[in-house]
Order: C-alpha cells, then sequence, then structure tokens
C-alpha cells in the first residue's frame, strides 16, 4: 500500500492515471481522495482561464518524468496553449499612427516642465504644483462675460 506522499506524488505526474494500486487507495483515503478532486477541479479552471480548447488527451499539469518523444509532444501542446493565451489576452491596438516625421519637434525636458513657457501647458493644471493659471492676458475680466 502507498502513502499520501507516494500518492500525491503519482497523482501530479497524471492526475487521470487509472493506476488500481493509485485507485485503491483513493478509494479508502477521504483525504487523498478530495486532493484528487481539487487538483483536477484546478486543471478545469487551468483550462477555461486560458481560454483554450484542450483535447482529452492533453496533459495540462505534465509532472511526470518521460520519454524525451512523450516530453515533446506535451511541451508542444503546452506551448501552442501559452501562444493562443497570449494572443486571447493581447489587448486591442488603439489611437492613430502616422507615418512621417513632425516638424520643428522639440524634446521636452525637466527644466521646461519645472518652469513652462507661458503659452505651453505641458502637463494636467499646467505645472508641478497644479495651479491650472495661465499668465496670458488675452483672456482676462473685461473680456469674458
Amino acid at each position: 500500500m502507498i502513502d499520501h506522499t507516494q500518492y500525491r506524488k503519482a497523482v501530479m505526474a497524471d492526475p487521470h492515471s487509472e493506476d488500481s494500486e493509485l485507485q485503491a487507495h483513493r478509494e479508502i483515503c477521504a483525504e487523498c481522495r478530495a486532493y484528487t478532486e481539487r487538483l483536477l477541479k484546478f486543471e478545469s479552471r487551468l483550462e477555461r482561464a486560458m481560454r483554450v480548447e484542450v483535447p482529452a488527451s492533453a496533459q495540462v499539469l505534465p509532472f511526470a518524468r518521460k520519454s524525451p518523444a512523450a516530453a515533446s509532444a506535451t511541451l508542444g501542446k503546452m506551448a501552442a496553449m501559452e501562444a493562443a493565451a497570449a494572443k486571447a489576452a493581447a489587448p486591442p491596438p488603439q489611437g492613430l499612427t502616422v507615418n512621417g516625421t513632425v516638424k520643428n519637434y522639440v524634446d521636452v525636458t525637466d527644466e521646461m516642465l519645472r518652469h513652462p513657457a507661458d503659452g505651453d501647458w505641458l502637463m494636467y493644471r499646467r505645472n508641478y504644483q497644479g495651479w491650472s493659471y495661465s499668465p496670458l492676458g488675452e483672456i482676462n475680466t473685461q473680456n469674458v462675460q
């Protein structure tokens, strides 16, 4: 008869194993039966979270030592699932891209941000102090009603 540690190692290697010794242990041990159920639920949630249809023959948790050919096939499946999940999770592109160059482009410096020119609003509320004050005199209390 196997103990809890051996059972868990074997189940982690292959949660769907039909080994008779594992099945016998699972039938008599409620703790290991609950462990297996949690592991299978986790595997199911992982597949749903990845939003990838995984064939029943695929092994989502391939932790057992396998032959090089079987390991390569499993890694290939995992790579395909990971690529599909990354593609599904990528945000759609936003904004507008215009080819060309901006004439008279000037890099914004720390000095420009600390002391902006009167007509420049390089940041929200114009300066680090958040004044929202414009030193320009074109709009004043005499010409605004």
